[in-house]
């Protein structure tokens, strides 16, 4: 994480606009690696 900074403001523009359902399966596909190359190691 280069830039913590931008990744919170970023986070905080994405929770604005999703509901807490799409924030929870948004977080599952980065976990299982779904999301693009943001898979734990």
């Amino acid at each position: 994480m280069s830039t913590p900074k931008l990744l919170a403001e970023t986070d905080a523009q994405m929770l604005k606009g999703l509901g807490l359902a799409a924030y929870f399966i948004y977080t599952i596909k980065t976990v299982t690696g779904a999301g693009h190359g943001d898979r734990i190691r």
